[in-house]
């Protein structure tokens, strides 16, 4: 067995073992830029992988992806390939993180013998859409919505963001560069305004032609307590049904009471609980 750099001749068989090791894992990863890859090859054929990804607003993280074909497992490869991995992290990263299903068993034994340790849960949360659009609610008097374009939307959205989230345990602020680099992939957040004063946001996008994704969605504190947050999500829920969603989806940490209670007011439903581990040095 060998522990090495990826090669770009790898990529067929990384993707492939993608598709076997973690199917929810979509992309290229040797399309993400940095972003360091270490593979374990026996015989020739590639057999397990370790990566580590930039997580937007988190410049000092690396979430941590990857796992070993399961004729391979409980033979030291993914601890080999952790090893190799944070031998080759660049210096600004000081924290790997890792999200699994709470329910799977054998990756917990592995981060716990690896000196990962939990961060917090998050619940995924699914709205299940008919054949029609939700309908809309008309927005209060003096309230518009607008979709802004790149250069106008990142700098906005950061502001809004920043003073909605920042004293919350689950604020990861964004930069533009990020931004700009999720834009052409999740399209672009959609604002609230009152007069001309921008007040909430809602980011959403379509993946595959029929799957929603909402994040995030916030009111800044000054006008929270107005049911706007309720009104985004509805305006989200309705165009993402025009576009084809049959579902969408929505995270939120399992402390965040009040984002869980309006979820479920607009038929989201708890589909799973996802485990968010760390290691730090």
């Amino acid at each position: 067995m060998r522990i090495r750099q990826v090669q770009r001749r790898d990529a067929a068989a990384l993707q492939a073992l993608q598709q076997q090791v973690s199917p929810d894992m979509r992309g290229d990863l040797l399309a993400v830029a940095a972003a360091p890859i270490q593979v374990a090859e026996i015989r020739g054929g590639v057999v397990g992988y370790a990566a580590a990804l930039p997580v937007p607003g988190l410049p000092d993280n690396a979430e941590l992806v990857g796992g070993v074909l399961p004729v391979y497992r409980r033979q030291g490869i993914g601890w080999a390939l952790l090893q190799a991995l944070r031998e080759h992290l660049p210096h600004s990263y000081h924290c790997l993180t890792f999200a699994i299903a709470a329910e799977n068993a054998p990756a917990t034994s592995f981060l716990q013998a690896a000196g990962f340790t939990v961060h917090h849960e998050e619940w995924e949360m699914v709205w299940q859409g008919g054949d029609a659009s939700p309908l809309l609610p008309a927005l209060p008097f003096g309230f518009t919505s607008h979709h802004l374009d790149g250069k106008a939307a990142a700098p906005l959205f950061r502001h809004l963001y920043d003073t909605t989230f920042s004293p919350h345990p689950w604020y990861q602020p964004y930069s533009d560069d990020e931004l700009f680099s999720l834009f052409p992939h999740q399209g672009q957040p959609h604002f609230l305004y009152h007069q001309h004063e921008p007040v909430a946001f809602i980011w959403y996008w379509l993946e595959g032609g029929k799957h929603g994704v909402i994040e995030p969605v916030g009111v800044i504190p000054a006008y929270q307590g107005q049911g706007l947050g309720r009104q985004m999500l509805y305006l989200a829920l309705a165009n993402l049904t025009k576009q084809g969603a049959r579902q969408v989806k929505i995270g939120t940490w399992q402390k965040n009471a009040a984002a869980i209670h309006l979820y479920h007011s607009l038929g989201f439903h708890h589909t799973q609980t996802i485990t968010h581990w760390e290691l730090r040095w």
